[in-house]
């Protein structure tokens, strides 16, 4: 009985377990021929048209963070959910704008990303890192260079 239920449960943990997110690379860095000016006014607009809350923005240092704000679900990986399930899934952003010579203006965009863990019965197990699928970042850029191609 012993061998069984030892068998059993080497079967059943595994079910349990969620499976870790790939590790995912994405250039999140860009540079634009454009005046420091205009480069700032179109991150600032896409942030708004994406509507994630900027919490810090000093424009003298070149940098926007935000806090934690819900994302969509295609714009992180969090892995499989196991005997759980998730909600909220929110995204942190850091923006660095700063001249990286030729009078090219580079824009940094660092992310984290989270999501609430839940079981089955509905109760909070608490959060879990996710990994970025590139996607906001790529978004924040191409809305970045469109503002700037047209101004």
């Amino acid at each position: 009985m012993k061998k069984l239920l030892l068998v059993a449960t080497a079967f059943i943990l595994p079910a349990c377990a969620s499976a870790a997110p790939p590790p995912v690379t994405t250039d999140v860095r860009h540079a634009y021929q454009a005046p420091f000016d205009a480069v700032w006014e179109a991150t600032v607009q896409v942030f708004a048209e994406h509507n994630i809350p900027i919490e810090n923005i000093e424009k003298d240092s070149g940098i926007i963070s935000t806090d934690w704000a819900l994302v969509q679900k295609d714009d992180s990986d969090c892995g499989g959910t196991g005997m759980f399930y998730h909600r909220d899934r929110q995204g942190q952003f850091n923006v660095f704008i700063h001249e990286v010579g030729n009078r090219a203006i580079e824009v940094q965009v660092n992310t984290q990303f989270r999501v609430s863990v839940y079981d089955l019965n509905g109760r909070y197990t608490g959060l879990k890192t996710c990994s970025s699928t590139g996607t906001i970042e790529s978004a924040i850029q191409d809305g970045i260079n469109a503002r700037i191609e047209t101004s």
